[in-house]
């Protein structure tokens, strides 16, 4: 019987990815569908967070904790000087 091979992950390491109606992802906390293929179960595909994600869920929906993964291996880190910038350029106190 042939060797079935594993296809190389979709996702990449170091980032954080939104799927399964705002679940937050990682490759390490990604199920095997997530990972391979890019896409959650229900079929949406992952969206991949940045920074910009990151700063409008800390400052514009007032969350106040970096934006991580579910596992919380994988987190994108802001700076106080990016906050200070988001807020004044959003009218945030």
């Amino acid at each position: 019987m042939d060797k079935i091979e594993t296809p190389p992950p979709a996702l990449k390491a170091g980032e954080v990815y939104s799927g399964d109606n705002g679940r937050l992802i990682c490759l390490e906390c990604a199920g095997a569908t997530a990972l391979y293929t890019g896409f959650d179960l229900s079929g949406l595909k992952l969206m991949r967070m940045t920074k910009t994600h990151s700063l409008k869920w800390y400052v514009d929906f007032e969350f106040n904790i970096p934006m991580s993964c579910e596992c919380g291996k994988t987190t994108i880190h802001i700076t106080k000087k990016e906050i200070t910038e988001r807020k004044k350029t959003h009218g945030k106190s």
